[in-house]
């Protein structure tokens, strides 16, 4: 069939019309071409086509084939925003862009739709960051793990083994509650172990069992006296140890004050936290009737200053001593400051005592207070005095009289450093 032309004329008040030519293909196709005849039949213009003129499923899937529009043949703005009414373009006619039933990507490496990626994206980041593993192939083990930690009241290994990773994995109880998809703060990982449970520390004198601890960072500890009757005891002395050596040398960690009854003591949290610990103790003249001990450790989520406190009983130091007379030499690794308070009873002539500080236990110097001069105190009868050193840069530290005392009866000499 040879190419026909069909004049319509459809524009209004003789502007023209339009020109509908049919090509015959040559293999049993046909196309179709529309110009614009313009005023007087010439060649005509642009043709405008009113807002609706092509009916919604005026072209069937598939009528217009994928590259009919050159590139550029649009130019820009030629479809005027809104020209394209809400559902005028069926859901998934972009299969690049993809439908709203896509599956979520699983992967990184098919191809996916955008809606089919952005419903990954969204699945993933609504379910908690991932672990920071080659694939995520140890998610459900780890969960496993600190599920079971917290479980034991041991939160602290959720801490250090997920270190740097979401705790965040479809839900950890912690503490009878759980958390579903919501951020846990590393601040919240704290419980209380019970370490020394309702032990007889009535004899004279003694060391508990070593306490093998899985905690780290620091830890604050009660000492829960729960039952105490004297017998030949005139008082229950207490001190936490640490080993830093597995269990061959210990060090004083803090000084319990004196027990002459049932009660507890709690300490301010001390880093000390993974290492082994142990209650050391004296019942003062003989061995108490009863004396029933409990250690608790509540680990604190984040690390502190170094603290320490030791009491000073030293007989030669405090009753009648000699002139310079020295006490007990303590470790203060780290601390800043060093107080000392000193409790004396009846004395003629009160003595002076002085903090003083060495870096290698040996060789000692004085403390300075915050006037620069050195740490001194003179005690008062019948009371306690304290005195401050600052700017402590060494690591050991020991009181000594400086000024000669008088028939004095000492009770203790309590030193507080910290960092």
């Amino acid at each position: 069939m040879a190419d026909k032309t069909v004049g319509l004329d459809v524009l209004p008040g003789g502007a023209g019309g339009l020109q509908i030519k049919y090509h015959d293909n040559g293999d049993g196709t046909y196309s179709e071409q529309v110009y614009s005849t313009g005023s007087g039949g010439g060649g005509g213009g642009a043709v405008t086509m009113a807002s609706g003129a092509v009916a919604s499923g005026a072209f069937a899937s598939g009528s217009v084939a994928s590259g009919a529009f050159a590139a550029g043949a649009l130019a820009s703005g030629a479809v005027a925003s809104g020209a394209y009414a809400a559902g005028a373009i069926a859901d998934g006619a972009d299969v690049t862009q993809g439908a709203k039933a896509d599956a979520a990507n699983t992967d990184s490496t098919s191809a996916w739709s955008v809606v089919a990626l952005l419903k990954g994206l969204w699945a993933k980041l609504n379910g908690g960051v991932p672990l920071l593993d080659a694939g995520g192939t140890n998610k459900a083990t780890v969960k496993a793990a600190a599920t079971s930690a917290v479980a034991s009241t041991d939160t602290s290994l959720v801490t250090q083994a997920l270190l740097g990773s979401s705790l965040v994995q479809a839900g950890i109880a912690l503490s009878g509650s759980t958390t579903q998809g919501a951020s846990l703060s590393l601040l919240a990982v704290q419980a209380t172990q019970t370490e020394l449970s309702s032990v007889n520390q009535a004899a004279t004198s003694g060391t508990s069992a070593a306490i093998v601890p899985t905690n780290g960072i620091s830890s604050q500890f009660t000492l829960n006296v729960s039952t105490f009757t004297a017998g030949s005891s005139t008082g229950y002395d207490a001190i936490l140890q640490y080993s830093l050596d597995g269990q061959t040398n210990w060090f004083d960690a803090w000084h319990f004050d004196r027990v002459t009854a049932s009660g507890f003591q709690v300490t301010p949290p001390l880093n000390i936290g993974g290492y082994p610990r142990r209650i050391s103790w004296v019942n003062n003249t003989g061995a108490a009737t009863t004396c029933t001990v409990s250690l608790l450790a509540t680990r604190m989520p984040t690390p502190v200053g170094p603290a320490f406190k030791y009491i000073d009983r030293t007989a030669a130091l405090l009753t009648n001593p000699a002139a310079n007379a020295v006490g007990a030499t303590f470790r203060v690794f780290g601390a800043k400051s060093i107080t000392t308070a000193i409790t004396v009873g009846t004395a003629a002539t009160p003595g002076q005592y002085t903090i003083q500080t060495s870096a290698d236990g040996t060789n000692w110097t004085s403390a300075v207070n915050a006037a620069g001069t050195a740490a001194s105190v003179t005690c008062v009868a019948n009371s306690t005095v304290q005195v401050t050193a600052v700017n402590v840069t060494h690591s050991y530290v020991r009181l000594i009289q400086t000024a000669s005392s008088v028939s004095q009866t000492g009770t203790q000499a309590t030193i507080t450093a910290l960092g």
